[in-house]
């Protein structure tokens, strides 16, 4: 059974959807963290003059809540120490659990900030259009496997017992899911923990809730609303105003990049030709306009406002991540 979670290719998604209902008006996101009163001032009020750097090809710098938020590497860490946590738990009630080895990443770990805006670099574009290195490497895999997301899951090779000691339960639509579950049950002479195998391990490590042990959700709600928030500022709505007009100069009608990459030509055919001119382009009237650099300010100004009136209880998520990393560690090196 697999527990693979793409922590970047799933926020790049979620982005993708909340930006498009921002921008289309088909939901209104409730005031959260750091996003301060719906009937206060406005965010130009808010945020006052901002430093607007110059971005052309790259993020250069992460934005704040990165800091709050665990990193592909250290998905990595504790995926590995909950797998060799998983196969002990699973040889405790005489059950055999192999420890699944993750597919090597070609490359450097992509960062939160790297595709935030888009595709940035022209050349980037020209060869892979819209599609980011996680999404490129979920599709390259799939195609190996020759079945969607998750067919290297092998939970439908497990015994009924083997199901119900790792997840705590057999409720068919959750074992599909890689859910925990209740637990509880008597096996043998031993009770099934919490979340069966998988809660027990995430529990050790340091998750607390056996069913999920992921980013904060308080970290994830910054994140996503300082996004919204940006797309609703007037600066950023006034330089894709600039973009919007450098893109129809060449014949293409986008009123923002993110319509242009949310383009459902591009998912019928992914890395076509014209996906590829269009990206480019996109690219080409960022650099033009320095759209990133001002969607970046604003972004990051509303984080920062998110962050200093969390201040505590981020401090607390700070900890907390550098703990499970120290017990990530220390389960590794005893199965060394």
């Amino acid at each position: 059974m697999s527990h693979r979670r793409t922590p970047s290719a799933a926020f790049a998604a979620l982005v993708l959807a909340l930006a498009f209902a921002a921008l289309t008006g088909c939901s209104r996101n409730a005031p959260g963290p750091g996003s301060g009163d719906a009937g206060g001032p406005t965010a130009q009020a808010v945020l006052g003059d901002l430093d607007i750097p110059e971005i052309t090809i790259r993020v250069e710098k992460p934005v704040p809540i990165e800091g709050y938020l665990l990193s592909d590497e250290q998905w990595r860490r504790l995926g590995a120490a909950e797998e060799v946590l998983r196969q002990r738990c699973m040889r405790r009630f005489g059950l055999s659990y192999e420890i699944f080895q993750p597919r090597q990443q070609d490359g450097p770990a992509q960062t939160l900030s790297e595709f935030r805006y888009g595709v940035l670099d022209p050349g980037y574009a020209a060869e892979y259009g819209y599609r980011t290195p996680a999404a490129r490497e979920q599709a390259s895999a799939e195609k190996q496997s020759g079945a969607g997301v998750g067919a290297q899951d092998t939970a439908p090779l497990m015994s009924k017992d083997e199901k119900l000691v790792l997840l705590g339960g057999t409720d068919p639509a959750k074992i599909a899911r890689g859910e925990a579950q209740g637990g509880g049950q008597d096996f043998k002479g031993q009770k099934v923990p919490k979340g069966g195998c998988v809660g027990e391990a995430r529990e050790r490590l340091g998750g607390g809730d056996p069913a999920g042990a992921g980013d904060s959700q308080l970290a994830n709600d910054i994140n996503l609303n300082s996004f919204s928030r940006s797309l609703e500022d007037k600066r950023v709505q006034d330089v894709f105003a600039k973009w919007s007009a450098c893109m129809k100069k060449k014949g293409y009608a986008y009123p923002t990049p993110i319509e242009a990459s949310n383009d459902k030509r591009w998912a019928a055919s992914p890395g076509s030709a014209e996906e590829r001119a269009v990206a480019t382009l996109d690219a080409k009237c960022k650099m033009e306009n320095n759209v990133t650099g001002v969607w970046y300010a604003v972004d990051v100004a509303y984080q920062d406002q998110g962050i200093d009136q969390n201040a505590g209880e981020l401090d607390a998520v700070e900890k907390g991540i550098d703990e499970r990393m120290k017990l990530a560690a220390d389960v590794m090196r005893r199965a060394e």
